[in-house]
């Protein structure tokens, strides 16, 4: 499993060109932890920083297909 996350923008009533395809156990490793640990949170920036957790698993949203079918194999 996989969560996929995107940035909708409202003006251009598109996707971004790139999004965040992270697989599960890495999002429940990185992700913030809410309500006692009883939800996740995912916050990035769409700017590359050092600081940012979640740069590596940012790909262009052409890749998408490429990345489910890596991580299905992985199962």
């Amino acid at each position: 499993m996989a969560v996929v996350f995107c940035y909708f923008d409202t003006e251009e009533g598109d996707l971004w060109d790139y999004l965040w395809f992270v697989p599960a156990p890495d999002f429940i490793k990185n992700a913030n932890k809410l309500d006692r640990g009883k939800s996740f949170g995912f916050v990035a920036s769409r700017k590359r920083k050092e600081s940012n957790k979640w740069d590596s698993y940012l790909i262009d949203k052409r890749d998408l297909a490429n990345r489910i079918i890596t991580q299905i194999k992985r199962v």
